[in-house]
């Protein structure tokens, strides 16, 4: 048996923070469990390269009743580094009333002024404004390529600003409402994942045992206290204790599963799936959260030749009365659409690929989506993927604000400024006229945006999973931190959030 002050479950952006923050109290063990390899995903490997792949857990959801019974990839990392070794690499926070959300819903002390500091924690800037941006943080933040050295980019920059969206120097400073050169997490030109910044650098500490390969089937639970876990490695069976504390980093499908499967979670859906009541907690593995993605794409007559990895990225609302709710960002491709007939939309899925036709597309996403699915246990099996329903459009006004995204994204599009770059209709044919067209079309382009979260959410209410201490609620010895103690999703991708739910967690453990 294996003994440590700590375990943490899952190596992703969550646990590379959380291990490499616990250990540098050299008087207590950390214990790093990943079910990934240690090896990095190439660095000339696009993210389209990676679904699938050995660094994929390349789940699927089960049917979507809101896409009228279609499929849905759910493209997940594993390896060290998580999803942050495959994701699209940007660097966002999203607007500061995401997270005072949070604060009103019950989650106390996690504001955006609260968690200010831990964004600023996670990130090295140089030229930025150091009270709104870290200066020495593990995630270094190259400054973007000017889009002056980028002709399309420009153009789709003054197409927005054409459309009434405000130019921002800074769209992780102090405002964050308009258009701005996305950041990215490379570091000369490579991919930086948590793990990179994190971890790596200091896996010599004698105190911090990384573990890869390393499957964690169960909590150790002794009555209402989780002592440790048991996870296979080599075709071994090991049981590792904590005397402090077990920290779930799995992800918002990871750490619900595990629980589940360690007869934590809602105790009708744990017995119809044969795995025997610990303690019924009705939330576990509800409240699940996505950004839906879609695009509208133009068709040109040559080849986008888009060389800045920096594209720009709006962030408006959907209506004058909403909080700021829709992101658009501008793609060099023209993205293709899922037929009217298929059962399964490839976006996500190694068998993705650009439609073959020239041309650039506006992508669009709700940022604040009211939908609900659901992360539940197929059985008692820990091999056995979960059950994932995204609950994509089950709140019928979440097809609504993609409808208003739809027109924002038209405005940019068909906005004079890219009026050199574009030739003839939306690509595809299909009508856009109507507000029925509209619904359509979107419904055919919408797929996940694989920013998972909400399914261990903070707060006191009956649907609570962990408090705002991340301790689970009625069980001793366990925290959550990552994803899914989100009570809601921030309005951007989801990386840069976790990161600093990650290093506040690793400031709470500590203290």
């Amino acid at each position: 048996m294996e003994k440590y002050h700590y375990i943490v479950v899952g190596a992703g952006t969550a646990g590379s923070v959380v291990a490499a923050r616990l250990s540098e109290d050299a008087s207590v063990r950390v214990l790093l469990l990943e079910a990934g390899s240690s090896e990095r995903p190439g660095d000339e490997k696009g993210v389209v390269d990676l679904w699938g792949s050995r660094f994929d857990w390349a789940f699927s959801s089960v049917p979507q009743k809101g896409l009228d019974g279609v499929t849905v990839p759910v493209p997940l990392g594993r390896a060290l580094g998580g999803s942050s070794s495959i994701n699209g690499l940007y660097h966002i926070r999203g607007h500061r009333s995401s997270y005072d959300a949070w604060a009103e819903s019950g989650a106390q002390g996690w504001d955006f002024e609260a968690l200010l500091d831990s964004f600023r924690r996670s990130e090295r800037t140089t030229g930025m404004d150091p009270q709104w941006r870290g200066t020495d943080g593990p995630i270094v933040i190259e400054p973007p390529t000017p889009l002056s050295h980028d002709a399309f980019y420009r153009a789709v920059l003054n197409a927005a600003e054409e459309a009434g969206h405000k130019s921002l120097v800074d769209g992780n400073g102090a405002e964050s409402e308009g258009v701005t050169p996305t950041e990215i997490n490379l570091v000369r030109g490579k991919r930086q994942s948590a793990a990179d910044a994190y971890v790596r650098p200091v896996q010599h500490r004698p105190n911090l045992t990384v573990t890869t390969d390393a499957t964690v089937h169960r909590l150790v639970m002794e009555g209402r206290r989780c002592a440790g876990v048991e996870y296979v490695v080599d075709g071994r069976s090991v049981r590792a204790v904590a005397d402090r504390d077990v920290v779930l980093c799995a992800g918002a499908v990871g750490s619900p599963h595990l629980l589940q499967l360690s007869g934590i979670g809602p105790g009708a859906h744990l017995r119809g799936a044969g795995v025997e009541v610990v303690h019924d907690l009705p939330g576990v593995g509800g409240n699940l959260q996505d950004h839906t993605y879609a695009h509208v794409g133009f068709a040109t007559a040559a080849p986008v030749p888009a060389t800045s990895p920096y594209p720009p990225r709006v962030l408006t609302r959907t209506s004058p009365t909403a909080e700021p709710d829709l992101q658009l960002v501008a793609v060099p491709l023209l993205l293709p659409v899922r037929g009217a007939d298929a059962r399964r939309e490839p976006w996500g899925s190694a068998a993705w690929a650009p439609s073959g036709v020239h041309g650039y597309s506006i992508a669009f996403s709700s940022m604040r989506p009211e939908s609900l699915g659901s992360v539940r246990p197929a059985g008692p099996d820990p091999a056995a993927s979960p059950l994932i329903d995204l609950g994509l459009y089950t709140e019928p006004r979440d097809l609504d604000r993609m409808v208003a995204g739809l027109r924002a994204a038209l405005a940019i599009g068909r906005a004079d400024a890219l009026a050199p770059w574009r030739r003839g209709e939306e690509a595809f044919g299909h009508p856009l006229e109507t507000a029925d067209d509209m619904r359509e079309y979107v419904k055919r382009a919408t797929g996940s945006y694989f920013h998972l979260a909400g399914t261990c959410a903070m707060g006191a209410g009956r649907q609570a999973v962990v408090g705002s201490d991340l301790k689970v609620h009625g069980i001793q010895g366990i925290r959550v931190a990552d994803a899914s103690v989100m009570p809601s999703l921030p309005s951007a991708n989801t990386n840069a959030t976790v990161l600093a739910v990650a290093e506040r967690a690793a400031e709470l453990i500590r203290t």
